[in-house]
């Protein structure tokens, strides 16, 4: 996998993030574990009791056995990345966004469907797991798709934890539809030797409302780019 060219601080868009600690070294996709091959110690508790349905992400790649989805008003499916760098190419998106495609194993889509009232949060776990080499960063690329349909209210809380030198390069997309309700949350939970640069994309539709928060607690590079489009008036 080649290195992609990062943005310097003469970029308007990236004068305020150093990237420097992310040239040393080759970048490699990070390895596809499976649930099986990490310690019970990996995972940790989140809003226990308090959530309706937890979707949890490996490096880039969802496991069902580890995720809660038996909620009503709520499907998911996973699907393998294919042509999204092509499309990005073609593109004025953010040079994480591109990264991200280049990187990714899998899209996971999250429907919640028209009129459904879901009380207690929808929690998005990603971990990323990289080489302990500090000579090689591991890329993890989790991305999300979230559709709300019409008129229905919920809220995702994303929590990102990590171990080793890694790169998570998480891509949330939210289309809310017409007069629905989200609630959103990212929190970067991640140690300080890892990095994190995201990209979230937000699409309102007529009388439609979503509000989001971002929370970096570690790690060494975080960067979080927001994107808000207003498809429709109103």
């Amino acid at each position: 996998m080649i290195q992609p060219v990062l943005p310097t601080r003469k970029d308007e868009r990236w004068k305020y993030t150093n990237l420097n600690s992310l040239l040393s070294g080759a970048w490699e996709p990070a390895e596809a574990l499976d649930s099986e091959s990490l310690p019970a110690r990996t995972r940790f508790k989140s809003f226990e009791g308090e959530k309706s349905a937890e979707i949890v992400i490996l490096n880039g790649k969802f496991v069902p056995e580890w995720s809660t989805i038996t909620l009503e008003g709520l499907s998911i499916k996973s699907s393998p990345v294919t042509k999204i760098a092509a499309v990005n190419a073609q593109t004025n998106l953010p040079a994480q966004e591109t990264w991200s495609a280049s990187y990714a194993h899998e899209l996971v889509h999250i429907e919640i469907k028209p009129s459904a009232i879901i009380k207690k949060p929808i929690v998005i776990t990603t971990y990323s797991f990289g080489s302990e080499s500090l000579a090689t960063l591991s890329i993890a690329a989790p991305r999300v798709e979230i559709k709300v349909g019409k008129l229905a209210e919920v809220a995702f809380v994303e929590f990102a934890a990590g171990e080793g030198r890694t790169l998570a390069l998480p891509s949330t997309s939210i289309s809310v539809a017409n007069g629905a309700r989200v609630s959103h949350a990212r929190i970067n939970l991640a140690q300080d030797e890892a990095s994190q640069v995201g990209y979230t994309k937000i699409d309102l539709t007529r009388d439609s409302f979503c509000e989001t928060y971002q929370f970096s607690l570690t790690g060494q590079v975080i960067r979080e780019d927001l994107d808000v489009r207003l498809m429709e008036p109103g």
